[in-house]
Order: structure tokens, then sequence, then C-alpha cells
């Protein structure tokens, strides 16, 4: 097993474990979790997208 550091914003730490803790589990298994879905996916188990430039519309 490896290590993994991530930075976060002490806020968005601090929101990500409260929301983590309220489904029973800790930061560390959350990222193992989202880490196997986009494996087993094969791609990020959400949408990223640019804003269109109105300029191209």
């Amino acid at each position: 097993m490896t290590t993994i550091s991530i930075r976060l914003d002490d806020d968005m730490k601090r929101e990500l474990d409260e929301m983590c803790d309220e489904m029973g589990m800790n930061i560390t298994t959350f990222f193992m979790i989202y880490a196997k879905k986009a494996l087993r996916d094969r791609r990020i188990p959400f949408d990223i997208v640019a804003p269109i430039d109105p300029f191209y519309s």
C-alpha cells in the first residue's frame, strides 16, 4: 500500500470530515471508494466541463 498526500482548504477538509463521519467512514475510505469506482468504470465518476465561451456560440 502507498500513501498519497492531498492539499485541501481547511474549511473543505472540515466539511468533508463531517460528511464522511455522517456516512460512518473517514476521508481515506472516501478516497478509496472514489478511486475504486473510477478504476472499475474507467472514467471519472462525474462530468467535468468547461464553461462555454460566448465568443464561440
